[in-house]
């Protein structure tokens, strides 16, 4: 499925990533403080390096794969983090989740990102429902859910980076999300 790629908020593009985009995406992969309550625990330069490159290569979310939009600040092109969104084999669902780097967080930039890639995502006529799956301890990303909409319908237990640990879904569906304002437009191509 293409979604449509750049579009813009009124702080953000979200877009595929460029090759620049690289040494900012390494860094911020490899902060703990950011990587503390995500499934990864870094990544090496060389391996930041392949992931953009293939990232900014690729032209359509494939159903069953993880895509990578970038978020980049509108008025300087810098990336600011990523969200992920894989849609269902069968495309009638999806599911996302977002990644900021510490120096741009506290700003509403995830909240702004995520709103967007929701409407790209509904934007697809075949998605009804988007989900997300956070750690029961990433209190910001349980309350930003929260104020999108998204409504708490799970919790499981599982080890994670080998401890307990409480992992909420949770989901909109189309119906749900029809009522909010669009937030993002295509982009204008660059100058």
């Amino acid at each position: 499925m293409a979604l449509a790629l750049p579009a813009r908020t009124k702080r953000l593009v979200l877009r595929r990533f460029e090759p620049q985009d690289a040494e900012i995406f390494f860094s911020y992969r490899n902060d703990p403080a950011v990587a503390r309550l995500q499934s990864w625990d870094g990544i090496a330069r060389s391996a930041a390096l392949q992931f953009v490159r293939l990232q900014s290569a690729v032209q359509a979310a494939a159903p069953g794969e993880w895509f990578q939009i970038a978020l980049a600040l509108a008025h300087s092109n810098q990336l600011v983090g990523d969200v992920g969104v894989c849609i269902g084999k069968d495309g009638r669902a999806a599911e996302l989740g977002f990644t900021l780097a510490r120096a741009h967080q506290k700003f509403g930039y995830a909240a702004e990102g995520v709103r967007c890639a929701v409407d790209l995502l509904f934007a697809e006529p075949a998605i009804g429902c988007v989900t997300a799956v956070t750690d029961a301890r990433n209190l910001s990303a349980r309350k930003l859910l929260d104020r999108l909409g998204f409504l708490h319908t799970a919790t499981s237990n599982r080890l994670f980076k080998g401890a307990q640990c409480a992992e909420h879904t949770f989901e909109i569906k189309r119906a749900a999300w029809r009522g909010l304002a669009a937030s993002c437009q295509p982009a204008p191509p660059p100058d």
